[in-house]
């Protein structure tokens, strides 16, 4: 009797352990996304080019596998912060992202600073148009300044391409042929990939290029000088006023230059180096940056935001900001802000700047 008063929970408790359809649902949302300037090859299988996108500004841009679907408006060269309706799958992770509109339209210059993109040929993802002219992933044509017939040489013998490309006004050219291999070559001809161990300091600084943006600083170890790290860490997620100590793959051309870096290892505990008694020094462009608003600068691609009023510093950050200045700022993390205590030094001659720079002993790098 007894169990017949147990019989409908447990037939209701089979039916629905049958039915993974009756799951949790994930609702689709309105969310940003970050889009950089150009785009790369989906992957080494595919014919096609893709956006290299970021959630966040402390994450690492790269090839995402949600579909961004409907953003007709991109224009190489330009760096955008979207709104787009994100679905999810099963597994509460986004599988697709429908573009609404654009919050931020950052032009990026990058004719001084060419970036690499590395082409696996072999699926047609290249298509020659002319003797310098070409049609990249299906929706891209580009010239190529130089090295013309290297290429032509290493997409007739389906080879991967490390090509260097720059962009004026929107249009895409091939500055040069790094290295093309066949793909079982590839590493050792071209890569130069070796696992290392890193530092990254527990905030960024202006990387020193042309066009504004913040780079990480590393060291091998604690006695070391911290160096500006050219290139984003694929898979690295970072938050300021942490010190982490990771494991990377690192690449580096044939000249020594650092030119990619992937996470192996993470670091569970980072150091923590918040509160006012952490201070550091970061370099700024003030051309870059816009006035305060209410006490606070937003630092570039909208990465974090500079408190000035805790100290009095907006006077001055805004005068080095009108008058196009380099800034050396003394600052401190606290919670989700960077917080600036002294603008040390402030130039708009690069060696002044520089000169001033030397002076302090805990600044280790240089801006040229």
């Amino acid at each position: 009797m007894k169990f017949m008063l147990y019989l409908p929970l447990l037939m209701a408790t089979l039916v629905l352990s049958g039915c993974p359809e009756l799951g949790r649902h994930w609702s689709d949302q309105e969310e940003t996304l970050q889009v950089d300037y150009y785009k790369a090859q989906c992957d080494k299988n595919s014919a096609d080019i893709c956006f290299r996108t970021r959630e966040l500004s402390t994450d690492s841009w790269g090839i995402s596998d949600a579909n961004l679907s409907g953003f007709t408006d991109f224009v190489w060269g330009h760096r955008y912060t979207i709104n787009v309706t994100t679905s999810f799958n099963s597994n509460g992770n986004p599988s697709s992202y429908s573009y609404n509109s654009i919050e931020e339209d950052v032009p990026v210059v990058t004719i001084d600073t060419p970036f690499q993109i590395n082409l696996y040929t072999e699926n047609g993802v290249l298509t020659q148009l002319g003797a310098d002219a070409w049609y990249l992933g299906g929706e891209k044509n580009f010239t190529c300044a130089s090295d013309c017939e290297v290429l032509a040489t290493a997409v007739s013998n389906q080879y991967v391409v490390v090509g260097e490309f720059s962009i004026n006004a929107g249009e895409l050219t091939l500055d040069q042929v790094i290295c093309s291999s066949s793909e079982e070559g590839f590493s050792s001809d071209c890569e130069g990939e070796t696992e290392v161990d890193w530092q990254i300091a527990p905030f960024l600084s202006d990387c020193g290029k042309s066009s504004a943006s913040l780079c990480y600083l590393y060291r091998l170890n604690s006695s070391d000088d911290w160096e500006i790290l050219p290139v984003d860490i694929a898979n690295f997620s970072y938050d300021w006023g942490y010190r982490y100590d990771i494991t990377v793959q690192q690449t580096r051309s044939s000249s020594g230059t650092i030119t990619a870096a992937s996470l192996v290892t993470d670091d569970s505990s980072p150091v923590d180096y918040t509160g006012s008694s952490y201070t550091y020094k970061i370099i700024l462009l003030g051309s870059a940056l816009a006035n305060d608003s209410s006490g606070v600068i937003t630092l570039y691609d909208g990465a974090q935001e500079l408190n000035c009023s805790q100290y009095s510093q907006c006077s001055d950050l805004n005068t080095a900001i009108d008058n196009d200045e380099w800034i050396l700022v003394k600052v401190f993390t606290d919670g989700s802000e960077v917080v600036a205590t002294d603008v040390v030094c402030s130039n708009d001659n690069i060696d002044d700047f520089n000169s001033c720079v030397a002076d302090e002993n805990d600044v280790t790098w240089s801006i040229e």
